[in-house]
Parts: C-alpha cells; structure tokens; sequence
C-alpha cells in the first residue's frame, strides 16, 4: 500500500460503495457525492484516539464547525493543539500535494 492510500479506510470505501447505488444526477454529481460520503466517513470519534496508529502525527480534529491540527500526547492521552475546543472526532492528515 503507498503512503498516500493509507488514509483510506474500510469505512471510507464501504461509505463511496453505499452512496454510489443511491446516487442519483449526472456522472459528476454521483462521483461527488460518493467521495464527500467516504470524506465523512474518515472522521472517527475521539474515544478510538489512542495506540500505535496515533504515534504518526500529526492529526486533524473536529468539532460540530470547527477543525483543527493536533499532535497526540501518548502520555496524557490526549491531542495538543493551538485551538482551544473540545474535538469529538479525527482523522489522519492527508498526503500532501504532489510537486508540479
């Protein structure tokens, strides 16, 4: 798996394979809603922010409105960010972008 796919998970694939055999519009409009359906479903909630897949920070953070870039404290068992809100969910960051 490269480094780029790691960011997708079981749940963002099963989200895009779900919305697809709802999807109604155009060829653009399903493909979109398939990916903002698998985008969704990367977050995860705070409570499963914990163990050896945390280590490779940093994160992003969520709250209803709000989103954030964290590093996880494995001592506190907490994220350190410079915005100052209570996250409900996660996700790992996404690749960056390619050169060119």
């Amino acid at each position: 798996m490269s480094e780029h796919n790691q960011m997708v998970t079981d749940a963002m694939v099963e989200a895009f394979i779900t919305k697809g055999s709802t999807a109604t519009g155009t060829p653009s409009e399903r493909i979109r809603a398939c990916l903002e359906a698998a985008l969704a479903a990367a977050w995860q909630p705070i409570e499963t922010a914990d163990g050896e897949q945390m280590k490779d920070g940093p994160h992003l953070i969520g709250a209803r409105g709000r989103v954030g870039v964290a590093e996880w404290l494995p001592n506190l068992g907490l994220f350190m960010s410079d915005d100052l809100f209570k996250p409900t969910h996660w996700m790992p960051m996404p690749a960056p972008p390619n050169e060119g």
